[in-house]
């Protein structure tokens, strides 16, 4: 976040701790309830591939791709102040 603009929603809600947070608890409900369960099936057992999927698509949503631009211009910007 920088001073002429506004957080975005992935920063306000918390950012990756928070989207990852989500995307377990998502999974969690979806092992455990019954009503879901034809859905759950359609997944394989294994969910860490579908969950970092899960993830990227929320923290794209939430605006994560404006927040990681502005970090990696400040980072090379940094590393460009002290190349001789």
């Amino acid at each position: 976040m920088t001073a002429d603009k506004p957080p975005t929603p992935y920063e306000l809600m918390g950012g990756e701790v928070a989207v990852q947070k989500l995307v377990d608890r998502f999974y969690h409900y979806m092992d455990n309830i019954p009503e879901v369960k034809a859905i759950r099936n359609m997944h394989t057992l294994d969910l860490e591939s579908v969950k970092h999927k899960l993830f990227k698509f929320f923290s794209g949503l939430a605006g994560r791709a404006r927040s990681l631009s502005a970090r990696i211009r400040t980072s090379e910007a940094k590393t460009a102040a002290f190349s001789f």
